[in-house]
């Protein structure tokens, strides 16, 4: 009869051993999915901080994540185009329109119908979904912000290949209009936040890149302007990417503006300012005053 009440006593192992238990397995999936989709550098504590803290408006993330205001804004921005975070629009109080509130999209609870079931000794009992979430093509309407810009690289509707636009033109206008935006509605959601010295700081950032982007979309619609001899004018950075690359590609040298001309095939006086921006960097270094002879900042050749 003892040996029956000791056999009694022994809880049934059901096969589970030392392994982890249902509830267990979830959470580890769900660390592992966050850990995959957390971002990095600052835009990782913002994450951090709303994972911590769902439901937060912008003011309370950049008290909690410990980084400026305007980044806090540029990350939630970018979540939510990439569809991992949501905002409920604040609404209006007395005149008053209240703070957006944020929410991660993983900080939403399973419903009943899919939440698996776990027993009392926390074996799955239920059926758990597997299969990957399924991406939508469906953007986040803002019915307060600017209209939505499509990502860059795409065509956006007849596309730019087939009305045989400039490519890199495009890409580099659509890039810098991009950034227009995002410093928009950094600063719209300052204002709507009380923060006036974030949205001073983007809107400044904003009115900062309004000429280059001008310029860019310039060119996409008429063409890159043309030299007396009817060649297309470089791109704006483009002669100091070309005159920086002569000089890394020879180390041991020292060339003068002329010498560089020859070499890639332009006119002197445009390599010249080339020179002088490099200089000005501290991407070359002038090695001789007459004739003025440069040299990438990092060699130093032998005197000629």
């Amino acid at each position: 009869m003892g040996d029956e009440m000791a056999t009694k006593m022994i809880p049934a192992n059901d096969g589970a051993g030392n392994g982890a238990t249902g509830t267990e397995a979830v959470d580890n999936r769900a660390d592992a999915a966050t850990a995959e989709e957390r971002p990095s550098g600052a835009a990782g504590d913002v994450w951090d901080a709303l994972r911590a803290n769902p439901g937060s408006t912008a003011a309370t993330l950049t008290e909690r994540s410990g980084v400026s205001r305007a980044t806090v804004t540029r990350a939630l921005n970018a979540l939510e185009r990439d569809g991992r975070a949501t905002r409920t629009r604040g609404e209006h109080q007395d005149g008053t329109r209240q703070p957006d509130l944020w929410h991660l999209v993983t900080d939403t609870s399973p419903s009943a119908e899919g939440a698996p079931d776990v027993s009392d000794d926390g074996a799955l009992t239920g059926g758990v979904d597997t299969k990957p979430p399924v991406a939508t093509d469906a953007p986040t309407t803002d019915p307060t912000g600017p209209a939505a810009v499509p990502p860059t690289g795409s065509t956006g509707g007849g596309g730019h290949a087939e009305a045989g636009l400039d490519a890199a033109a495009v890409a580099e206008a659509r890039d810098a209009l991009t950034k227009i935006r995002d410093a928009v509605r950094a600063a719209l959601d300052a204002l709507d936040g009380g923060d006036p010295a974030a949205a001073r700081t983007a809107t400044e950032e904003a009115y900062s890149g309004s000429g280059r982007a001008r310029r860019l979309v310039r060119i996409v619609a008429d063409g890159r302007p043309r030299n007396a001899s009817g060649a297309p004018r470089s791109a704006p950075g483009e002669m100091r990417a070309k005159v920086a690359a002569h000089l890394t590609a020879h180390p041991e040298a020292a060339f003068t503006a002329n010498e560089v001309a020859k070499a890639i095939g332009h006119s002197a006086g445009a390599v010249s300012n080339a020179l002088d921006r490099l200089f000005a960097l501290g991407e070359a270094t002038l090695v001789c005053e007459r004739p003025r002879r440069f040299t990438a900042a990092s060699t130093r050749p032998a005197s000629r």
